[in-house]
């Protein structure tokens, strides 16, 4: 088997089948192993840690389209929509975690009173004192 690149690294065609088996398995990266062949499915899972991330933040990527398109269709609609608060939910939370999320804005305001007074040197004064 000849490596191919994969972004920074190079896989195996076996690593590379492992990949492409996702959607076939459903997105389980288990069953994905099983399907390339793999006799041990754990350790092939684990050594494609960062390419299954990259896959799972793209695939939560192509949804943050139809997340908002659900938002903006509950909120057109004016007939009852099945399970909406958990569809909201849904749509909020990939929205959420592909960088939609709503934006805070702290407004932070600090109001100084008065001046400043500046103090001058102290004086060293010599000599005998008596206590009065």
């Amino acid at each position: 088997m000849l490596p191919t690149r994969y972004g920074e690294r190079t896989l195996t065609d076996k690593q590379l089948l492992l990949l492409d088996s996702l959607p076939a398995a459903h997105y389980d990266p288990m069953k994905a192993a099983i399907l390339a062949g793999y006799s041990d499915p754990r350790s092939a899972v684990r050594s494609l840690r960062k390419e299954l991330t990259l896959i799972t933040e793209d695939l939560l990527g192509n949804q943050a389209m139809k997340a908002a398109t659900t938002l903006t269709d509950v909120l057109e609609s004016d007939k009852p929509i099945p399970n909406i608060k958990e569809k909201i939910n849904v749509a909020q939370d990939i929205l959420d975690r592909t960088g939609h999320a709503k934006k805070v804005i702290q407004d932070i305001t600090h109001t100084v009173k008065g001046g400043v007074f500046v103090l001058p040197p102290k004086l060293i004064i010599e000599g005998e004192f008596e206590d009065v």
